[in-house]
């Protein structure tokens, strides 16, 4: 009896280190991205000041995408956070003093969010405080909000780091500041408005601008102080979106459905104004800025939300190179915008299926802007669809790719692994329906049954060859396809 019962834990023993040895096995397995490349919005983008071609994108559903080659490729960095909700993107912002520390505002319909730190480059996150919210997914408030209107990201975090202060502007909880590097907050005013940036003097760092939108531009002096004041600019307009200093002086962009401004914040007559720069009418928002100083002139890029028209093309970048005076439209010339990812030459599957959403085309929206910090003849833009780098040449044209390779950002709800046909396999989409691979998901094309189907389920008949293949969607119907490649 004894040895039998020695035999069963020998046996027991045999088996609990083969289920061992398994897991190691599977737990080594490395994972990368798809060609499933970022069908989704892409809320921000922020570069490395330390590291030369390291970029951080985020995005409105799936969180952060790391790039260490200037957006050539991208490897999902969501290390440390496992809440979904903590994978909506506000906002990004690199320390300009501390190598590899990185902080974000995450979140979505202003709550299930916080703000995140990381001390490696954007590799992991640590959760640092929950009770300051933001939104970074597609949320319309439609009591405040007209429609259309850009998201609710930008330059919402900034940093004081000689004195040691970070300053957040939440959704519409107020404006906020940490001394201890974002695990505690202090409130300091406007609960209740709708924040849509922050920018930090950086010649006076107890002065912070904060644009609430349907307020005007507020002046935030004594920001280092328990009680700081709170002033309007007066001939600020209601609607901006997006602050930014630039060679000293510090620029607005916004518009509210029937005009795009951008402006310059002037101190004239012992008072704060904004003169107005660049003015559009129509349905036209700008809705993103940066640039750099260009030594007697800065060169400002401003983006758009529903771009004017130009021709066939549309103005979803324009550029001033005299400090804002003279404008030109950066994506209205076809031959220099393509749709080979990076400086590869995969095409990239969502320029076929939805043209439109391009850069230079009516439905691609600027959510955000960054110049390279190694080269002012590089910029970042991202938003729908995706991230796109501009390269900009002797004579100041720019060419334009979408930088998206294996930046996978969007929702798959099914994919099956065709059992008759190698290296083909099916993929169920809530934005894009369905697209299928031939080559074990290196790339993807789309082959969509209607317009705006959202593919939930997946099933293929192997009693057919090739196997036909059926598709549940969220209307309640159900298509098939005999071969859809």
């Amino acid at each position: 009896m004894r040895v039998r019962v020695r035999n069963v834990r020998m046996l027991a023993l045999v088996l609990i280190l083969a289920f061992i040895g398994q897991a190691q096995a599977f737990a080594s397995v490395p994972f990368q991205g798809t060609g499933m490349d970022a069908g989704g919005f892409q809320s921000t983008i922020a570069a490395d000041p330390f590291h030369q071609g390291v970029l951080l994108s985020g995005a409105d559903v799936s969180g952060f995408n790391r790039s260490t080659d200037t957006g050539d490729t991208w490897s999902l960095s969501n290390g440390g956070i496992n809440d979904r909700q903590l994978m909506q993107t506000a906002a990004i912002a690199f320390s300009q003093q501390t190598s590899n520390k990185v902080y974000s505002g995450q979140g979505t319909a202003g709550g299930n969010g916080g703000f995140v730190v990381s001390t490696d480059g954007g590799k992991s996150w640590e959760v640092r405080n929950t009770s300051i919210q933001f939104v970074g997914g597609n949320t319309k408030d439609s009591s405040t909000l007209p429609d259309p209107h850009p998201r609710s990201t930008g330059n919402l975090i900034a940093l004081d780091e000689t004195n040691g202060y970070i300053y957040a502007g939440t959704y519409k909880d107020g404006v906020f500041r940490s001394s201890d590097d974002g695990y505690t907050w202090t409130y300091l005013g406007l609960s209740g408005s709708y924040i849509r940036s922050i920018s930090l003097n950086p010649a006076d760092a107890d002065v912070l601008y904060v644009a609430a939108y349907g307020e005007k531009l507020y002046r935030m002096g004594q920001a280092q102080t328990s009680s700081p004041s709170w002033t309007q600019i007066s001939n600020s307009p209601l609607y901006l979106e997006e602050l930014k200093y630039i060679g000293g002086k510090m620029y607005a962009v916004g518009g509210n459905g029937s005009a795009g401004k951008v402006y310059r914040l002037d101190f004239i007559n012992n008072a704060n104004t904004l003169t107005e720069l660049l003015s559009t009418t129509g349905d036209t928002i700008y809705s993103a800025i940066d640039g750099y100083d260009g030594g007697s002139q800065n060169v400002i890029f401003v983006g758009t939300t529903n771009p004017k028209a130009n021709g066939s093309m549309y103005e979803s970048v324009l550029r001033s190179t005299d400090g804002g005076n003279v404008w030109t439209a950066i994506t209205v010339n076809a031959n220099r915008i393509h749709f080979e990812m990076g400086t590869g030459t995969n095409v990239w599957w969502l320029s076929q299926l939805n043209p439109d959403g391009m850069i230079g085309k009516n439905r691609f929206v600027a959510s955000y802007i960054q110049v390279d910090p190694f080269s002012n003849n590089r910029i970042y833009v991202s938003g729908r669809s995706g991230v796109w780098k501009g390269d900009i040449d002797g004579s100041g044209n720019v060419d334009w790719h979408p930088i998206v390779r294996n930046m996978n950002a969007t929702f798959n709800t099914a994919v099956l692994a065709d059992p008759q046909q190698a290296w083909r396999a099916y993929v169920g989409n809530t934005d894009w329906g369905f697209v299928y691979t031939t080559d074990r998901m290196e790339n993807v094309q789309a082959n969509r049954p209607a317009t705006n189907v959202d593919g939930f389920a997946l099933a293929v008949d192997t009693g057919t060859t090739p196997s036909t293949v059926y598709l549940g969607t969220d209307a309640g119907e159900v298509y098939s396809n005999p071969n859809p490649n």
